[in-house]
């Protein structure tokens, strides 16, 4: 039986700062990073991997021995992991968690073309996972939104008539998946 290893978000924060700040070795957060990534499984939360990712290169060298990415690089990957996962000391996401009145207001904006699928994911990024959404029906709603700006080999994996359905599920409670989930469930 194969062990997962899981860097609690709190640890991947500190060695981010400590990249920022000049005080944490590259490289062990970098091996660290790939650590994890090499252990997991794939069903951590998508910020979470992308920051174990942005580390798990952190130590990369150009051939005159310069690191390719500065410290400031990192700064707004530690403000996100520490946006959605809390601040040291154990405070909270800086984000309050949505209605169902607004997840449903930007669905709507978004089947109607208002919205463009890449800016609903990132209005919705900081949403996900939050501790504080208990509704099933907003988690879902969030959960969709990210989907939205997925592509696949002719263009975006959902559209218009995916985005009403959504929006029908959201107002009227339904939890019906997608036919097409990108991530398989």
């Amino acid at each position: 039986m194969r062990t997962e290893r899981r860097v609690p978000a709190a640890a991947v924060a500190d060695l981010l700062r400590g990249i920022v700040s000049g005080e944490q070795a590259r490289e062990h957060a970098a091996a660290t990073a790939r650590a994890v990534l090499e252990e997991s499984s794939g069903d951590d939360e998508q910020s979470y991997r992308h920051a174990l990712s942005v580390l798990s290169v952190a130590d990369v060298r150009d051939r005159a021995g310069h690191y390719l990415l500065a410290p400031e690089h990192f700064a707004p990957w530690l403000a996100d992991v520490e946006r959605r996962y809390g601040r040291p000391g154990g405070r909270a996401p800086d984000v309050e968690p949505p209605t169902r009145a607004r997840v449903c207001e930007l669905i709507a904006q978004l089947a109607s073309g208002d919205l463009g699928p890449v800016e609903a994911g990132e209005i919705v990024g900081p949403w996900v996972d939050h501790p504080a959404v208990a509704d099933a029906v907003v988690a879902r709603a969030i959960e969709r939104l990210t989907w939205a700006d997925v592509l696949d080999d002719v263009g975006y994996l959902f559209g218009p008539a995916d985005y009403e359905q959504w929006l029908v599920d959201a107002r009227e409670g339904g939890s019906a998946g997608p036919e097409r989930d990108p991530v398989g469930r």
